[in-house]
């Protein structure tokens, strides 16, 4: 979980904002393979995202246990009464 948030999700977001001002990023002169390197970057990262969270949904709603903890995870924090 903390590669999770340390390290991907700012990876994502910088990445994204490079994308969004291409401008700011380095090397205008070249700045097709900048930006092409920020939009293959943030993909990627998207991509792992991506998984982590269908991998977590998937095991969440395939086993009884599991249901039953995230049932009571979610009843502990006032969603469910």
């Amino acid at each position: 979980y903390s590669v999770l948030m340390v390290v991907l999700f700012p990876i994502c977001i910088l990445s994204g904002m490079g994308l969004l001002f291409p401008d700011l990023l380095p090397n205008p002169q070249s700045a097709f393979s900048v930006v092409w390197l920020a939009f293959a970057i943030h993909y990627s990262t998207a991509v792992f995202v991506l998984i982590f969270i269908i991998v977590h949904l998937y095991q969440l709603t395939t086993s009884d246990r599991v249901k039953s903890l995230g049932a009571r995870m979610i009843k502990k924090r006032g969603f469910l009464q």
